[in-house]
């Protein structure tokens, strides 16, 4: 999860970078009126909503992956995803148990 939250880190680190960047082509303009600074500052700013855009969806999809993993099952005692005994889900094959082919042919472990 590390690496998600530096991600998180550099992704706001560049909003503020973009919002400082857009505030000064701003006041550039101001003080020489030249049409290139506006349009930075304009561009700048089209930028800085979409990478808070992206940060409210790269947010949103963590909670959704966090979520998933919660209700991922568990290794079984056998190292196996699938439950260690017949009882636990009788249409699932045991542990050690042969798994049937694609052809309807039995393939032993």
């Amino acid at each position: 999860m590390a690496l998600y939250n530096f991600h998180r880190v550099l992704i706001i680190a560049a909003i503020l970078f973009d919002l400082v960047f857009s505030f000064w082509c701003f006041r550039q303009w101001q003080h020489t009126d030249e049409a290139i600074q506006l349009m930075m500052a304009v561009a700048s700013s089209v930028v800085t909503i979409g990478l808070i855009g992206y940060l409210i969806y790269f947010n949103k999809s963590l909670i959704v992956r966090r979520g998933m993993l919660a209700t991922m099952p568990t290794r079984s005692k056998c190292g196996s995803v699938l439950p260690s005994t017949a009882a636990e889900n009788p249409a699932w094959p045991t542990c050690g148990s042969p798994l049937p082919h694609r052809r309807g042919q039995e393939v032993t472990p």
